[in-house]
């Protein structure tokens, strides 16, 4: 089946009758658009896209002079929503019901008409009056933005155990190094801006197997199912990471049962209740309880997910991985054959039973993958749609449409390639807390208290004194006069307490050897509100003795180090041809040469970069150098905190999913995090430039010739041949080989396209671009 780029409602006007019909239109990698008068009906009409000749959008649709008959737009018609598409015989006029919808076809459009046209014109000789020579002088500038300059000023000459820089947000203590990144921004193949975050914490305790955890709150789909998060667990003789999927609100849940309150679609209050179940296990796994304590806490929900959830074998789920990852260091069965096995030994006490026509959906999704992919069943889709305008705020009109149409199960083979509603995570801060709560009473015996908002996606974090600690740990807590809100009420212990309207979970390390965790949950069940509460003690040991008759080994906790000093400059850098926003020197105690890491700005030239479109091109770009920028000040930092060489590539390595999402550039990340390693932990691995580097302050030359090349390293760990094929890349490597590096005229052009250049560059230069930009858009080339 083919691939649409893009596929939604869209009206059109006739050619005859002139009048305004809304047609179902998608629009293919082959470039051909094909409407009909709804979804899986025949097809009316196609459109190929190399017969258009220009697209026109917005306002300039309103005093247009077409080559055609002119169109009446609708007087409901918003500028904003109008594009045409004009060929040699006739002009396409079109309106969509919302901006976005426009604004995301008018983007593939353009992208498809290039690509198209960069295909056609490969083989073509190119003859534009300005040649390369010509601009072989010419060196665009990179620049950071100003509060990103100060921060990172801050973060590095300032290292201290809380540090805040651009997106992210850095905690240190002798267990353990915390690092959270925040990110916002429109994910491939969706309409609306979603928020996404990572947290990673590297550990450093004795006796424990586990390196780092780390919580990415991104969609992310396994099997058919959509789930909203992923926490990712990295032991110390186990280089691969094992996953854990989290559920979340619109999550596919195959042993719900349709037409109940626990159906196929997990609602926002049940994901809320297992993030909270979650929190509290793997707080009490970090603490070192036994197998044994773990299944008695497990144990102690089961009422609780009964009478509010209704969801025992997601609950069993959720224990499952959580005690595979964690402490079996083993990957995890996934949920599928985990049902399939669980239904398989005990069919009867376990709420799922196939024959029952409210389980039809099961035996339909686990068919779909045995059969092949793994596919959601209609019934999900139709659970999920009836959330109505909550779910079309989260996908947008247009995926909220397609949703629609899957629930149909004629539609369901049509429409498999489709990607499945994004789940959201809620409770994401409650599994934050129980990561930081699982180490912070080991930081010299501080006694902080945190409080979580789960409606929120913020988190704070207060540090008391010792005579006001135990009257914010009794505020703070819920107050019922139980054992754990007494031992909460002490000084030098720790709470962790998540709250809301209807749900909440409290999790209390005392500072003696026992946990104590509450979970509250609220439900509707039937037209009756029920609620239920769990309370439950297990003992946890903070450091656990070993049965091996040899010493244990001793992890040195991290600290500050003394045998390096970090400078930043913001002065731009000529690196091979490519502009640097500024570069970091490392020196260290031994008297070698310096080290430096060169940091990329706004319109630094990606040698990895895709030609044309707004993501990952050659040019980067503001949010791209935010969040590398944050990458880069959190793994300084943490080498700074003593952090090893491992640790730096398990810390790089927790980010990269968020990297692949929103920005794209993998490449770039990959080399800034080697310079990083590089220069803080001395690996050998990295490569170094073989050009002399050039930078605007002569006096940091000397310091420069240490800087990595991101063209070697590129060729060194990347097959190029493999990589898109990119015009700009062959030329820019020739240049290099050639002895004179040379940013490629498809990188100026994209910069000159992007903004105003006339402000930096010497008018000389700016008009060689402007007259080499006027020959591209006139021969239709792309160089």
């Amino acid at each position: 089946m083919r691939e649409a780029l893009v596929a939604s409602y869209v009206v059109k006007q006739g050619q005859i009758h002139r009048a305004w019909r809304r047609r179902w239109m998608c629009l293919y990698r082959d470039g051909v658009i094909e409407y009909q008068v709804d979804m899986g009906r025949p097809i009316r009409g196609r459109i190929d896209m190399r017969d258009v000749k220009e697209i026109v959008r917005g306002k300039d649709c309103a005093d247009k002079a077409w080559p055609h008959a002119a169109p009446k737009w609708p007087r409901f018609c918003s500028q904003n929503t109008m594009f045409a598409l004009i060929t040699e015989h006739r002009t396409y006029y079109l309106y969509t019901f919302t901006p976005r919808d426009a604004f995301a076809w008018i983007a593939q459009l353009e992208r498809t008409q290039f690509d198209l046209v960069n295909e056609a014109s490969s083989c073509k000789p190119r003859t534009f009056s300005v040649s390369i020579a010509d601009v072989k002088d010419v060196r665009i500038p990179a620049y950071l933005p100003e509060d990103v300059a100060h921060d990172m000023t801050l973060a590095l000459e300032r290292p201290s155990a809380h540090i805040s820089c651009c997106r992210a947000t850095f905690t240190a203590t002798p267990s353990m190094l915390a690092t959270t990144i925040t990110e916002t921004g429109v994910l491939h193949g969706q309409e609306t801006p979603v928020d996404a975050a990572t947290t990673h914490v590297l550990y450093r305790r004795d006796c424990s197997p586990i390196m780092a955890v780390t919580l990415t709150a991104l969609a992310t789909t396994f099997e058919g199912i959509n789930f909203a998060g992923v926490l990712t667990v990295t032991h110390k003789d186990q280089p691969e990471p094992i996953r854990v999927y989290l559920p979340g609100m619109f999550t596919y849940d195959p042993a719900g049962a349709t037409g109940t309150q626990h159906d196929e679609s997990v609602s926002e209050e049940h994901a809320r209740v297992h993030m909270h179940i979650v929190a509290a296990e793997m707080a009490a796994i970090l603490q070192h309880a036994s197998l044994e304590d773990i299944n008695k806490l497990h144990a102690s929900f089961d009422s609780l997910v009964r009478e509010c959830t209704g969801r025992p074998l997601l609950h069993m789920w959720m224990h499952h991985q959580l005690v595979s990852a964690f402490i079996h260091g083993k990957h995890p069965q996934s949920y599928a054959e985990f049902i399939a096995a669980t239904i398989a030994e005990r069919p009867a006490d376990r709420g799922v039973n196939l024959q029952d026509p409210s389980h039809a959906h099961t035996t339909a999704y686990l068919a779909s993958r045995t059969d092949s992919d793994a596919q959601a069943p209609p019934q999900f889709f139709a659970a999920l749609v009836h959330n109505g305008m909550r779910l079309a705020q989260l996908v947008g009109l247009a995926q909220f449409r397609l949703l629609q149409r899957m629930a149909e199960p004629e539609s369901m083979e049509e429409l498999k390639s489709c990607n499945p509603a994004p789940a959201a995570l809620v409770g994401a801060d409650a599994l934050r807390a129980a990561l930081m709560l699982c180490t912070i009473h080991e930081a010299e015996k501080l006694r902080c208290c945190w409080r979580v908002d789960p409606a929120s996606t913020t988190q704070s974090r207060t540090r008391d004194s010792p005579t006001q600690d135990a009257a914010t740990a009794e505020s703070e807590a819920p107050g019922d006069g139980n054992d754990g809100d007494a031992k909460a009420k002490r000084g030098g212990e720790v709470g962790g307490v998540v709250g809301a309207d209807n749900s909440s979970a409290k999790v209390t390390v005392g500072s003696g050897s026992t946990m104590h965790v509450r979970v509250r949950a609220t439900a509707l069940e039937d037209d009756d509100v029920v609620r239920a509460d769990a309370t439950v003690s297990v003992n946890v040991r903070p450091q656990p003795a070993t049965a091996s008759s040899e010493p244990a080994t001793v992890a040195p906790p991290f600290h500050l180090r003394d045998d390096v000093s970090v400078s930043f400059s913001r002065e731009g850098v000529q690196c091979e041809g490519i502009g640097f926003a500024g570069s970091i020197t490392v020196r260290r105690a031994d008297n070698g040469p310096p080290r430096v890491v060169l940091v990329p700005g706004v319109r630094t030239y990606d040698i990895a970069g895709k030609t044309g479109g707004t993501r990952a091109s050659e040019r980067v770009g503001e949010a791209d150098v935010r969040f590398l920028s944050s990458v880069i000040v959190c793994e300084l930092v943490a080498a700074l905190h003593s952090a090893t060489a491992a640790e730096l590539d398990v810390m790089s390595a927790a980010f990269a999913e968020m990297n692949t999402a929103f920005h794209g550039r993998p490449t770039l990340a990959a080399w800034l995090h080697n310079q990083v390693v590089r220069s803080m932990c001395g690996a050998e691995h990295a490569t170094t430039s073989t050009h002399d580097t050039k930078v605007t302050d002569a006096e940091h030359s000397a310091d420069m010739t240490e800087a990595a090349s991101y063209a070697l390293f590129l060729r060194s760990t990347r097959d190029v041949s493999q990589l898109s094929p990119q015009a700009h890349l062959t030329a820019y490597l020739a240049s290099l080989d050639a002895g004179s590096p040379q940013p490629p005229l498809a990188f100026l052009a994209t910069c000159f396209r992007a903004e105003n250049l006339g402000k930096v560059l010497p008018l000389a230069q700016a008009r060689l671009l402007e007259t080499l930009v006027r020959e591209m858009d006139e021969q239709g080339e792309t160089a």
